[in-house]
């Protein structure tokens, strides 16, 4: 997975009134935290989040933050966003080690044009991603399902996908990615 950096500056001030005065100047609040740390309130640019959650459509991105003592990595976990003005309110990182598993999701690639579609199925996808365990560096930045062999009736299973080595499903693998169904 490819890994984005990401300046931050640690803040002192917390609530309803700094967070309004950080999205006056461009910046967005946000929080680090994870296993064994205390919780750190940092503060980012608007513009450079834009750029990476752009770039990165779907799934949780795999960030370095800079500008705190050392490179941090962090997975993007959550960000708050107006539903109306599309402006981000709030982001949080989770921090990870290199040498501990996470949990995080992967978008689905569909490549091909499927038989049944040619013959007039419609292809339907019901999962777009999926959550998977693995060590930060082993996190895929897409998981590619070829559907060119897929006819009428087929459906794609997580049971069938091809993960990387050293990617696991936190859950069962019975369910159904995508389908080709008759009109």
């Amino acid at each position: 997975m490819k890994k984005y950096d990401l300046n931050v500056v640690q803040r002192e001030k917390t609530g309803k009134g700094a967070g309004r005065s950080l999205r006056r100047e461009g910046k967005i609040p946000a929080i680090l935290y994870g296993v064994e740390t205390e919780p750190m309130l940092l503060s980012i640019d608007a513009y450079e989040l834009r750029t990476i959650l752009r770039k990165k459509e779907t799934g949780q991105p795999l960030v370095a933050l800079k500008g705190l003592t050392g490179e941090v990595s962090a997975l993007i976990k959550e960000v708050q966003m107006d539903p109306l003005t599309r402006e981000y309110f709030h982001v949080d990182f989770l921090k990870v080690e290199k040498d501990r598993k996470v949990r995080t999701t992967v978008p689905f690639s569909f490549i091909g044009k499927s038989v049944g579609v040619d013959m007039g199925g419609i292809f339907r996808v019901v999962h777009r991603e999926i959550e998977v365990i693995c060590l930060p560096n082993q996190i895929p930045d897409v998981i590619e399902i070829d559907i060119t062999k897929m006819d009428i009736g087929d459906t794609v299973r997580f049971s069938d996908l091809i993960l990387p080595e050293g990617v696991t499903l936190p859950h069962g693998n019975n369910y159904t990615v995508a389908a080709i169904r008759a009109k």
